[in-house]
């Protein structure tokens, strides 16, 4: 808009919180994270939430980290981490296009996401064959 001409006004829309347990359920699940094949972050806020609970970030090696757009990659760039997916369509269903099969045997995800995001990204990964864990990195 600006571009055009417009004098534009940057509003903040929303306002992020701890999830309603405090952050546990995040902090449990990253505790654990050697057991998963793939972390998969849908924000910025997100990410920024992630990375705070993690600590150490060395603790993501071997763990394939899926981002759902270039705003939440540059807040693990910040960490010094590459995100090793990135979809071209920056919605949950471009990420499901993108996101590798689960290998025979299965695998296991972990989704950090809003307290009250869409369950698309978690309903298409379960249907094609991976297992899923799910917490709330904000509300």
């Amino acid at each position: 808009l600006s571009d055009a001409g417009a004098a534009v006004v940057g509003v903040a829309t929303i306002e992020i919180h701890d999830p309603a347990d405090g952050g546990s359920a995040l902090a449990a699940a990253l505790e654990r994270i050697d057991g998963y094949d793939w972390l998969v972050v849908t924000s910025p806020n997100g990410a920024t939430r992630v990375l705070d609970a993690l600590g150490d970030v060395r603790r993501l090696a071997g763990v394939g980290v899926a981002v759902i757009g270039p705003g939440t990659a540059e807040v693990f760039r910040s960490a010094r981490i590459e995100p090793d997916l990135i979809p071209a369509r920056y919605v949950a269903e471009g990420l499901l296009e993108a996101f590798p099969p689960a290998p025979e045997g299965g695998g296991r995800v972990l989704v950090a996401q809003a307290a009250t995001a869409r369950e698309v990204t978690v309903a298409g990964l379960r249907d094609a064959g991976w297992e899923v864990d799910v917490v709330a990195a904000y509300r």
